[in-house]
Parts: structure tokens; sequence; C-alpha cells
């Protein structure tokens, strides 16, 4: 997911062939300001990023991964890129989960299962039977991939299901690159794109 204030790091327009490893070269690039650290957070620890120009905060949990703007601001006196870095949590006027429900082919999707997430530099992993889910944290925002480790059972296009929890309103961009999320009065807060097999 990316918000749009992100726009001036947003892969320019280059070939289809090429924008995957663009994007891959230029979010394995982050830097440390990108890394994933640890919160403690209701007497656990949560695996937390925070997005040095936006605000963005992502908590990865066993399950699902929280995204949304922190309570704080530049208006409020304290810098986004350091306001991660004092617990700020997921307060803003928008948020939004995601969680893998199931693999496997159209209409039959088997579940994954609940796991623990694991991480090291910018990147997050939740491990599951047959499958990763993982997150790159950088400079174009938070990349969700899957790597499918066996093939599963049956005939037709591979389909990975995934639930969507949000007081945003999603549709499909007007070109149909993307999926946006707005608030109640149209503005767009977040977009999900470039996706990719």
């Amino acid at each position: 997911p990316r918000a749009p204030s992100d726009q001036r790091s947003a892969p320019p327009d280059i070939p289809p062939a090429l924008r995957r490893s663009f994007v891959a070269a230029t979010m394995a690039d982050a830097g440390p300001a990108y890394a994933v650290r640890t919160e403690s957070m209701g007497g656990g620890s949560v695996l937390v990023v925070q997005g040095p120009r936006q605000g963005l905060r992502a908590e990865f949990r066993p399950g699902a991964v929280r995204i949304g703007k922190t309570r704080r601001s530049k208006e409020e006196g304290i810098p986004r890129e350091t306001a991660g870095e004092r617990g700020e949590k997921i307060e803003g006027d928008w948020r939004l989960e995601l969680s893998l429900i199931g693999v496997g082919r159209d209409g039959a999707l088997g579940p994954v299962g609940e796991t623990t997430p694991q991480a090291a530099g910018n990147r997050v992993e939740y491990r599951h039977d047959g499958l990763t889910e993982w997150y790159v944290h950088g400079p174009l925002g938070l990349e969700q991939g899957f790597t499918v480790e066996r093939r599963p059972a049956g005939a037709g296009p591979l389909v990975v299901g995934a639930a969507l929890s949000s007081n945003l309103d999603a549709s499909l961009a007007k070109d149909g690159s993307a999926v946006e999320l707005r608030d109640g009065a149209g503005g767009l807060r977040v977009a999900y794109r470039d996706v990719s097999a």
C-alpha cells in the first residue's frame, strides 16, 4: 500500500518487464530508516514499520497486518520521521487490516492458519505450510508478496485469498491499475498498485 503523498517516489513509467526489477532494487536499498523494529504493546510485542515521509505505520500481528496513520503529524510539532520512534500508534482518521485467508484454486481455497511474523532488516515474513506471505518496507511504500513453495491441488489459476477490513471504501481505479481506498469525502488515502505475478 502506498499513500498518495508519496508520488515523488513512485516507479517511473518503465516497461512492465523492467518494473519488477526496479521495485525490487529500490526496496532492497531502502536503508535503516525503513527497518522493522519490535515494540511492546498490550502486554506483548509487535513488529512495526513507520514510513519516514508519509506517517504511515504498519503493525504485523499474528494473523493480520494493521496499516494506518499515526495520531501525530508535522502540524502537531513532531516530525513524521521520528513519530514512530516515540511509540506512536495507529490512531489517525483511517486504518485498514489485511489478513491471508487461504490459497488454492478458484472455488477451492485451503486455509492457511495463523502464524507469528518474523523480521529481518526491512522485511517481514509469515511462514505458512507451503506458502510464505512477505512484506518489504521502503521508499515506494509497503510491498506485499507471496512465495508459493508447492502447487495447490487441482486445475485452474492459482488463487490467494485475502480479507480486507477498513473504515475506507475500496474500489478499482478507473484505469484498472490499482485498488484505491478513499475516505467518506472521496479523498484518496492509500492505493494498492503494481500488482504482478
